[in-house]
């Protein structure tokens, strides 16, 4: 069942102080969840995505589950959009039909013109209802994959209450951003030679000059230019180009 959306903040710059990127709320349809939205107790699911990792949340009035995804263990996203253009059509059409039929009985009983009224009534408000419709019940999904298969999914709809529209292009700016952080993230785990204190001196000297050669010659640092993070990257990767998991600006090239 689609959700309501409750908030909606996506941005190729952190939107909080936690660092994420993305952070979408939402919550059960209908008044009774939004009531119990005032007072801060009502079901709602939680994305919130960072350099880092995504967190999923669910929670409910009896509790809550929090999941943590390492964004490096996520291999792709995906997004979709549905109109229900065929529900809003068959309204307005069953309208008409009504229309049609009970305005000639309406006029017998009462008057020709008043039997005209009622089918225009009919139509009108079939496609009033309609268009309505159509307009609440658009659905937009956003979904990740990991590696060993395991996905989540949620799909999210207008909200009227909060007054939050969704549309396409919303959806896949959040999957682009989440693009780039997955690539960030693989870069960087790829690129990153971990150092490890103390193991020269526990080797002959010959041994250990010999590693700190080769790991020279197989690695380049690297500085971000916008925030001065420093990268070891493989000598085979100079000249490629990957985010930095900071500030995401665009390194080498």
């Amino acid at each position: 069942m689609a959700l309501v959306l409750k908030s909606w903040e996506v941005d190729e710059s952190p939107v909080d102080r936690e660092g994420n990127f993305i952070k979408i709320k939402g919550r059960h349809g209908g008044l009774i969840s939004f009531f119990l939205s005032l007072v801060g107790v009502d079901p709602t699911v939680t994305i919130k995505i960072n350099s880092q990792r995504l967190e999923f949340t669910k929670a409910s009035l009896a509790g809550g589950k929090t999941s943590f995804i390492p964004l490096a263990s996520l291999t792709s996203t995906h997004t979709g959009f549905h109109r229900p253009w065929q529900t809003a059509l068959a309204i307005f059409i069953v309208s008409m039909f009504l229309g049609s039929f009970l305005g000639p009985i309406f006029g017998r009983l009462v008057g020709g013109f008043a039997g005209f009224l009622c089918s225009i009534g009919f139509i009108l408000s079939g496609l009033v209802i309609g268009v309505i419709y159509y307009i609440l019940n658009r659905e937009i999904t956003l979904g990740f994959i990991e590696g060993s298969g395991v996905g989540y999914q949620i799909d999210f709809k207008r909200s009227v209450i909060e007054n939050i529209d969704v549309n396409e292009s919303r959806a896949r700016q959040a999957c682009d951003i989440v693009q780039d952080l997955i690539q960030a993230v693989s870069q960087a785990k790829l690129q990153t030679v971990p150092s490890q204190p103390g193991k020269a001196s526990r080797e002959p000297a010959s041994r250990a000059v010999t590693v700190e050669s080769s790991q020279q010659s197989d690695t380049i640092s690297v500085s971000c230019p916008g925030c001065g993070a420093d990268y070891n990257i493989s000598a085979s990767n100079a000249g490629r180009k990957f985010r930095c998991q900071k500030c995401r600006t665009i390194i080498g090239g």
